[in-house]
């Protein structure tokens, strides 16, 4: 597919620099290992061509006819599955099926390019649409409404078939996949379960938060993962300022109340931290002029600096942006 060259040269140096428990050099490698992790479970064979296009330097107007050819060739395809395509056609075909678990980023790619004339899908998830994540931040303080920030599954991909369930086993022997409903129960209030035979199966179901053995973090503190958890993060902090806006709030506690701590100086927690000052200064200074002087907003990061990921110079700019609009960075302590 067009743009698949943009990735090549990341490929090749993912690569590992064995196969199994052989040391080989790179220029000699016909099999050679993506992900360490898998060891040889997971080989890519790579001939003296392709190694040679995986190389090569690509020109502006190459990367850009290769995007322009794959963007035809996504719509091409989703204007065929809305308008000439019906589901009905391929019940009627005897397709090998292939079951996919989850809906996220990974799931969500593989239904908008899945060939549905050559597989039968079938998704399983309990939620039934894709988050555009980067915007969660925005949506938990309201800068973007979350109707804005999902789309539903049937909606990427209207000749697949969705169930919403939980898979809490896989039977491989067999190739079947046991589920479970999230909104159905028996007479005797269990969750009604279900098998959902495959000939193929795709596992993007993601990662649950690691609150790294933290004692009553999941208890008390608020996770930043999904929609459910924006809604209860926008939810806390209105409920915070109501309640130190009652009379009878000691000043102690109205402290308390509005003193906001962000754990976690990577780009959810800095994104995160500065949207809620944003919200804070543009709509909550409105409605409760009298609280706003008493807010604190501290970001706590383990490591030496924020943003990791990233050169010293961003990490420092972030640092001195964050100083200049109140918000307390702390460095070198981590949650116990």
């Amino acid at each position: 597919r067009g743009g698949v060259g943009r990735g090549y040269g990341r490929v090749v140096r993912m690569a590992g620099p064995k196969v199994g428990d052989k040391p080989v050099e790179a220029d000699e490698a016909e099999v050679v290992e993506l992900d360490p992790m898998y060891g040889a479970e997971c080989p890519v064979v790579i001939t003296d061509a392709v190694r040679e296009e995986l190389l090569r330097e690509r020109t502006f107007g190459e990367l850009a006819m290769e995007r322009f050819a794959s963007t035809a060739e996504d719509v091409a395809m989703h204007i065929d599955r809305k308008y000439f395509k019906r589901k009905e056609d391929l019940q009627k075909m005897k397709l090998p099926r292939l079951v996919l678990l989850g809906t996220g980023w990974g799931a969500h790619a593989m239904v908008k390019i899945i060939d549905n004339f050559k597989y039968d899908v079938s998704v399983v998830s309990p939620t039934n649409f894709f988050l555009f994540t980067p915007m969660l931040a925005s949506s938990s303080v309201g800068t973007v409404e979350f109707r804005s920030i999902i789309e539903p599954i049937r909606s990427s991909n209207e000749l697949i078939e969705y169930y919403e369930a939980s898979a809490y086993d896989i039977d491989y022997e067999n190739k079947k996949v046991l589920c479970e409903s999230v909104t159905l129960t028996d007479d005797e209030g269990q969750k009604r379960k279900f098998e959902l035979p495959y000939d193929y199966l795709t596992i993007a179901v993601g990662a649950s938060t690691n609150t790294f053995g933290t004692p009553g973090v999941a208890e008390n503190a608020y996770f930043l993962k999904d929609i459910n958890d924006a809604r209860r993060l926008r939810r806390a902090i209105v409920d915070c300022f109501e309640k130190a806006n009652l009379p009878e709030t000691s000043e102690d506690e109205r402290k308390r109340l509005l003193n906001f701590v962000v754990v976690g100086g990577g780009p959810t927690g800095c994104e995160f931290a500065a949207e809620l000052r944003d919200f804070l200064k543009g709509d909550l200074t409105r409605y409760y002029p009298k609280l706003i002087g008493l807010v604190e907003v501290q970001l706590l990061q383990a490591g030496d600096s924020i943003l990791l990921q990233f050169d010293a110079a961003l990490q420092q700019n972030a640092i001195e942006n964050f100083k200049s609009s109140g918000i307390q960075v702390v460095t070198g302590d981590s949650i116990l």
